[in-house]
């Protein structure tokens, strides 16, 4: 909890320490942003958004109008999205395939960014490290 407050205090970002709705059931949210990514939408700042409306705005993120509204945020209809996208079977295969890839990859938390040598840096903190990293590799 205390690093929470320092990096939120550093970085100058809001962050409710003890959401009330976290867990929370994150299914809604991953099929979500699965299908984006195969119908071609932007996955990235759907599960950014997700992220705020859990970390700074307090919000439900497994009710699916509130998805909707995240989605909006970003320029994605979720009804259409998922209509598009693959059913919900085919999506948690994907997830568990991806679990899987992972964790034998070694990821272990989340964010985890994983450098095709096969480093690992995990952690929001670690941002400007990637940064560097993806700099030099330019």
């Amino acid at each position: 909890m205390m690093e929470l407050k320092r990096w939120r205090d550093e970085l100058g970002i809001p962050i409710i320490l003890e959401p009330e709705h976290f867990p929370s059931d994150e299914t809604s949210g991953y099929r979500l942003v699965i299908a984006a990514e195969i119908t071609g939408q932007d996955a990235v700042r759907p599960s950014a958004e997700i992220g705020r409306a859990l970390w700074e705005q307090d919000k439900e993120f497994s009710d699916w109008e509130v998805l909707k509204e995240i989605a909006k945020r970003v320029g994605i209809d979720a009804d259409m999205v998922r209509a598009a996208g693959p059913d919900d079977d085919e999506l948690d295969a994907i997830v568990v395939k991806n679990t899987e890839e992972a964790v034998s990859g070694g990821v272990f938390g989340a964010p985890s960014y994983v450098f095709e040598d096969g480093e690992i840096m995990w952690g929001q903190d670690r941002v400007q490290f990637v940064a560097k990293k993806l700099a030099a590799m330019a």
